[in-house]
């Protein structure tokens, strides 16, 4: 379930007139079911107090109570949505201001009734938790007015027993070992891990598309290679090493030979990284469900160190580089675990760049500056773990 509030901008209408909008403010419940794939159903109920200007001192006010459908489309961290949208308004008042005070001398109760709207809009996961909602309303049956939201939307929470377990003990035991592991990353060696598209190619391959093949490939390739490049010039928090996803269970089990790759993607065997070495892993990929570690509380006081068990966080998983343990167990806060970036391809789409205006203006979408970003909040929080040690 989540939990929206924003303005909503409402162009009403007054004997066939149309009013400049107001800002007021929306509040919504709504929900996601999962149809298909990434294709998604989202019910919505909500209330507006929607308001427009008629001249300096005059503007005209409507209450709102709305259900809504939309079918949602996700890609990557972006759910496209069109639906429609059934008001019942509440009536409408003009409200006249003299000298300071605000006179209302109108209830408009003709104005009363249903009003259907059609809706399209895009949502952006800003970050784990909340996503950042834009939405046009267009007149469909009934009134002539039409609007135009933006708003925040937050998943609420509501796995039982799971808040109830995070005792102060705990979460300090969390802190500690987030600060642990800053040290030890520093101290050890970041495995990055390169996907290679291959069961996509050979499935393209095999019914006949051998040329869309070739491209995904290159394209994969040239994603990998500005990963390689993007980390060498703006990644010094540890020593980093790359080596591809089909590789994973050999780094899992600690067989680290031969699998390294050198800047152009070449496996490189001169590259031998100590089985003893702390390791952790970083990927270009979905961000999992926020893996919240809770300790065992059962091994408190018997001298035996606290065991983590993890739980599953609010499923808005976006693309980011993710760091992992060597058994690719994602991190958790306050361990700065993650930072946002887009593949290049996706911004160069443009049908994407109409579509996420403004959002392209944000440095995630480089992959230089995301692993800068990335590489200074590393930095920042062993340094600020550092001064509480110390302290």
């Amino acid at each position: 379930m989540f939990i929206a509030a924003g303005y909503n901008f409402a162009s009403l209408e007054l004997e066939s007139k149309k009013l400049n909008p107001v800002p007021t403010p929306f509040f919504a419940i709504n929900s996601r079911i999962e149809l298909r794939g990434n294709l998604y159903l989202k019910p919505s109920v909500s209330y507006q107090r929607k308001r427009s200007l008629i001249n300096s001192s005059t503007d005209l006010r409507q209450g709102t109570v709305s259900a809504g459908l939309q079918v949602q489309q996700k890609v990557d961290d972006f759910f496209f949505q069109i639906g429609l949208q059934m008001d019942k308004n509440q009536g409408r008042t003009l409200v006249h201001k003299t000298e300071g005070l605000q006179t209302y001398f109108l209830k408009d109760g003709q104005k009363e009734g249903d009003d259907l709207f059609i809706s399209i809009g895009t949502e952006y996961k800003a970050t784990p938790t909340y996503n950042i909602s834009i939405d046009a309303y267009l007149p469909a049956q009934g009134s002539h007015s039409s609007s135009f939201q933006i708003g925040i939307v937050y998943k609420i929470n509501i796995r039982k027993g799971d808040r109830n377990k995070r005792s102060i003990s705990e979460r300090k035991n969390r802190i500690n070992h987030s600060k642990k592991q800053i040290r030890e990353l520093n101290s050890g060696t970041l495995l990055c891990r390169l996907y290679t598209s291959i069961p996509k190619i050979e499935a393209m391959k095999k019914v006949g598309m051998i040329e869309e093949a070739a491209e995904v490939e290159e394209t994969q390739r040239k994603l990998n290679l500005g990963i390689i490049n993007s980390f060498r010039k703006n990644y010094t928090y540890s020593k980093v090493e790359f080596f591809y996803s089909y590789n994973s269970e050999s780094v899992r089990n600690g067989e680290l030979s031969n699998i390294f790759l050198d800047d152009n993607l070449n496996v490189d065997s001169s590259i031998i990284i100590e089985t003893s070495e702390k390791l952790f892993t970083v990927g270009y990929q979905k961000i999992d469900q926020d893996s919240i570690q809770i300790f065992d509380q059962n091994t408190y006081g018997d001298g035996k160190p606290p065991r983590a068990t993890y739980y599953g966080g609010p499923d808005f998983s976006f693309n980011a580089f993710v760091i992992m343990t060597q058994q690719f167990q994602q991190l958790d806060r306050p361990f700065p675990y993650y930072t946002r970036a887009f593949a290049p391809s996706f911004k160069q789409h443009k049908t994407m760049r109409v579509l996420l205006f403004p959002f392209l203006f944000q440095d995630k979408f480089n992959f230089d500056k995301a692993v800068s970003k990335f590489n200074k909040k590393l930095t920042r929080y062993k340094l600020e773990s550092d001064v509480e040690k110390n302290l």
